[in-house]
């Protein structure tokens, strides 16, 4: 059967005379509802039969019992502060013969006490249709836990009982008392329903909800329903799309008719402003039941919203095109560190003093040192060697430098061809790294991103914010110019993945999506039905969306709302060529080398034309 939090029982008293069944059976109620506190009101003209029954419960009830008069003056603040008491289950019981007993349900009705926190239990000599005219008019729902124990014989030791509830009061939902079973002095409760009180409530009767909903947009050519029925690919914010989708379904188990309400914004200013401005704002008022959209769970929140239960994990990522192999560094150093680079240099050089010195103390230092260091080097490039060292520390730093350069030249070509036959590898995979990098960062114009900038304390969210957000030329872009940023290159767009993504793998090209890289700076969170706070529909959404989640449907429809980034479309084993961007410094090299040669070439002719002359003048003079 489906538990509530606490139970509240409201009892009808019959005469002196029937005073032990009546204690009989406000023992037995309470004791199976599990109560925890009791709390008997009373008017003048029974007092003494109160005063009996409660007698009666202190002796042999296990739990707290308060007795209050009705007759008195001003009691209103009181019930509040009564009704509010911190109890796991509240019990309340009442004579309906007191003659003000409609003004007080009437109190109760206005204060929402007639929910799901308390349970009532109405008995006496009263005609079921009078107490149901009384009723009839109370601000009962769904979630009501109202028994109504009708007496059914003339001395009052048996009752027949009946749930009465309403499918929702503010609605002009319709009254309903069910019977259930009866109660008797010899063999108690005889229940004779046997499905769950869920079961037993869940068609609401046709009656209509308001439901609200912003999309974020404020002009359209279609109706409401076109726009969430819609096959059109998804490209736009689609929370409450998604949400639609959920409520029909609740709509068609529950029986109810949702009245779609448009607001332009979610209004989250409303909750410092105290106004009823946009969705959050008419949650505030009280004005609807349940939105579309869906909601994390934020703790200003909890004073205005129910939540049901965790329908799909909303996702927003920062969406970039990874660098190409060779940005900021030279396609041909790239297969080694700058370390490297630097202890093949010093090698080289020692090389070269010891081959010198294992030469000279040969007496075949035939050339000089500069011609050995090219030497050396041209070992590094495998190129061949002509010389014929007899000593044998000659010949050892000549094999070991030869062995050197040889396997050098492995690693170094290894690489090389190794990078032509795979894709380069995406190293920017922190947010760190990202940070480092020469890519700037834009963010998709959604509230709920600004407010998490605004709400977290997450350090290196705060440092993504200072150092790449704010010194951004664009900071909040629309979906598509944050797209167009993407496929330009250089920007990392900070968006809600669930649509933007399948906007990517329509317009992107095949070597654009293989680009793509994400990094997640925003946690996941959960997403959730928004109710209005104290929603009587609120247990009976959570056990249906449990249900549509167990058997699968809401896989079924969240896989087109939680999109992953695409998937590249090229073959793993396809080689990557080299473009003239990552060859240009070679073309340089040759070009300088090229300049240079030439510039000697004309300080050489000079030089030379210079001797010749001065030699000329020498010998003539």
């Amino acid at each position: 059967m489906l538990r509530f939090s606490s139970v509240c029982l409201l009892l009808l008293f019959t005469p002196t005379g029937v005073v032990s069944m009546n204690s009989q059976l406000i023992l037995e109620y309470f004791t199976k509802t599990k109560i925890k506190s009791i709390t008997i009101f009373h008017c003048d003209t029974n007092v003494k039969d109160v005063f009996g029954i409660a007698s009666f419960l202190w002796s042999t009830y296990n739990g707290a019992l308060r007795v209050v008069d009705i007759d008195k003056k001003n009691q209103y603040p009181d019930y509040v502060r009564l009704m509010q008491i911190p109890s796991h289950d509240l019990g309340l019981t009442m004579d309906l013969s007191c003659q003000k007993t409609a003004e007080l349900f009437d109190f109760m009705s206005r204060n929402t006490f007639f929910n799901a926190s308390f349970e009532w239990l109405l008995f006496g000599k009263s005609s079921l249709h009078e107490s149901n005219g009384l009723l009839r008019h109370q601000n009962l729902n769904v979630d009501s836990r109202v028994t109504l124990a009708v007496e059914s014989s003339p001395r009052g030791h048996s009752f027949d009982l009946y749930e009465a509830y309403n499918t929702l009061y503010r609605r002009a939902g319709l009254f309903r008392a069910n019977p259930i079973g009866r109660w008797d002095s010899q063999s108690g409760f005889t229940f004779t329903w046997v499905e769950s009180f869920y079961e037993r409530r869940c068609n609401f009767e046709g009656i209509r909800l308001h439901v609200i909903f912003t999309d974020l947009q404020n002009r359209h050519n279609k109706t409401i329903q076109q726009r969430f029925e819609t096959k059109q690919t998804i490209s736009s914010f689609i929370l409450h799309r998604l949400g639609y989708i959920y409520i029909n379904m609740l709509s068609m188990k529950h029986n109810f008719r949702p009245r779609h309400i448009q607001v332009p914004n979610f209004g989250s200013e409303s909750f410092f402003q105290n106004a009823s401005i946009g969705l959050v704002g008419q949650f505030m008022d009280h004005q609807i039941e349940v939105s579309d959209n869906l909601f994390y769970i934020l703790q200003e929140r909890m004073p205005y919203f129910d939540y049901t239960v965790k329908l799909i994990t909303h996702v927003n990522m920062i969406v970039f095109r990874h660098p190409k192999r060779g940005v900021g560094q030279n396609a041909f150093l790239q297969p080694f560190d700058a370390n490297l680079w630097y202890t093949i240099l010093a090698t080289v050089i020692v090389s070269t003093i010891i081959l010198v010195g294992a030469f000279r103390m040969e007496s075949k230092l035939r050339r000089n040192s500069r011609e050995y260091f090219f030497t050396i080097l041209g070992f590094i490039c495998q190129q061949g060697y002509d010389d014929q060292p007899s000593k044998i520390s000659s010949k050892l730093i000549a094999f070991v430098m030869l062995l050197f350069s040889s396997l050098i030249y492995q690693f170094y070509g290894t690489f090389i061809v190794g990078s032509l036959l795979t894709p380069p590898p995406k190293n920017l995979k922190t947010v760190h790294q990202l940070i480092d990098s020469n890519i700037q960062v834009a963010v998709e114009d959604l509230f709920y991103i600004w407010d998490y900038f605004n709400r977290t304390k997450d350090p290196l969210a705060i440092e993504l914010y200072a150092k790449k957000i704010m010194q951004s030329p664009e900071r909040a872009v629309s979906n598509d110019r944050g797209l167009a940023l993407v496929e330009q290159g250089g920007f990392g767009f900070l968006c809600d993945v669930g649509y933007t993504y399948p906007k990517i793998k329509k317009s992107f090209t095949d070597d654009e999506i293989c680009d793509l890289q994400e990094i997640s700076i925003i946690p996941p969170r959960a997403l959730h039905i928004g109710l209005e706070k104290g929603s009587p529909l609120k247990q009976y959404f959570r056990i249906t969306l449990r249900k549509l989640l167990e058997s699968g449907c809401g896989t079924y429809y969240n896989r087109d709302y939680a999109s992953r980034i695409p998937t590249c479309p090229h073959n793993n084993l396809q080689t990557m060529p080299i473009d003239i961007e990552q060859t240009a410094s070679l073309f340089g090299f040759l070009g300088i080398a090229i300049l240079t040669s030439l510039v000697l070439l004309v300080l050489e002719r000079i030089h030379y034309r210079y001797t010749s002359s001065r030699r000329v003048w020498e010998f003539v003079n």
